[in-house]
């Protein structure tokens, strides 16, 4: 018995077959990377012949950001890419078996998760919740040390301007008011309804 592809072992790599004509490895280890392995046997005048197997990742054993930190988006939106991580096993395999969390951790707003890709990277999408640092933890609970992600809000751009016209004198303050509601309402107002027909 000969461990031909993947990179495993054999033990006892010789045996007899029974009286049913059958013979039976001791034992036979997997490589360490996830994927095809192949085991032959063979005797002398008979054709080979060759046993498959696939070996699968393992355990979580590392967490690691793929893509999505130190982005900036407007207080609300979410952010233009989703964060996204990878999680291997100890031999470095990529595994999709694990489910990440991912919580807010500061800043507010709001995670969920979005899917995985092809790499096997899992996302979330994540609008941020207040003006400057917001950030995120991706972590899988009771195995592999989290990860965090930052991003920082900005103001909301309004696609509407306000023009105040006052139609008597005001007072420095009472103008300081105005202007302060003015720019408060512009932050606000970033979209528009459509028009309704009143009779």
């Amino acid at each position: 018995f000969t461990a031909a592809t993947g990179g495993g072992t054999v033990a006892a790599g010789t045996g007899l077959t029974g009286s049913d004509g059958i013979a039976t490895v001791a034992s036979w280890t997997l490589g360490t990377t996830a994927g095809p392995n192949t085991l032959t046997a063979a005797v002398a005048g008979a054709a080979t012949a060759t046993v498959h197997a696939t070996g699968l990742a393992g355990a979580p054993a590392s967490l690691s950001v793929v893509r999505g930190d130190g982005q900036s988006a407007s207080v609300g939106q979410v952010v233009p890419i989703d964060p996204a991580v990878q999680v291997k096993d100890q031999y470095g395999n990529v595994t999709t078996a694990a489910t990440v969390q991912f919580t807010v951790t500061a800043g507010g707003g709001a995670v969920a998760p979005s899917g995985v890709d092809a790499s096997g990277a899992q996302r979330a999408r994540w609008s941020l919740g207040s003006l400057g640092l917001n950030t995120l933890s991706a972590s899988i609970p009771g195995s592999a040390a989290p990860v965090s992600f930052s991003a920082t809000g900005t103001p909301v751009v309004s696609q509407f301007s306000i023009t105040l016209v006052y139609v008597n004198p005001l007072t420095p303050s009472q103008q300081a008011a105005f202007e302060a509601a003015r720019a408060r309402w512009s932050a606000v107002v970033v979209g528009d309804v459509p028009d309704m027909p009143v009779n």
